[in-house]
């Protein structure tokens, strides 16, 4: 089980793993606007230890699933990032 500790947000300017990217778009008509960014893959591997017979799940940690279930019990919204620390500030997360 990993053991996430010091959470916190801040403001992207620059990154290597993603680039945020705005999307402009008509459905039915109508204008529309959509902030997304385009990211890296996950990991996630699945193998069966044949000595053992046993499967076995190897995921590597997903921070924005983390943040989207984090955020589900948060007051604030993401864009209030000093708030939201504020609310992570000293928070745990286990994963399995």
């Amino acid at each position: 089980m990993d053991k996430v500790t010091d959470i916190s947000l801040s403001r992207l300017e620059k990154s290597k793993y993603m680039d945020p990217i705005r999307m402009n778009y008509s459905q039915n008509g109508v204008a529309k606007v959509w902030d997304l960014s385009i990211g890296h893959p996950s990991v996630a591997v699945v193998i069966f230890n044949v000595t053992r017979k046993k499967l076995v799940l190897v995921k590597q940690l997903r921070p924005a699933v983390l943040l989207t279930d984090i955020m589900q019990t948060c007051p604030y919204q993401i864009d209030q990032i000093d708030d939201v620390n504020k609310y992570l500030k000293g928070m745990t997360a286990f994963l399995q």
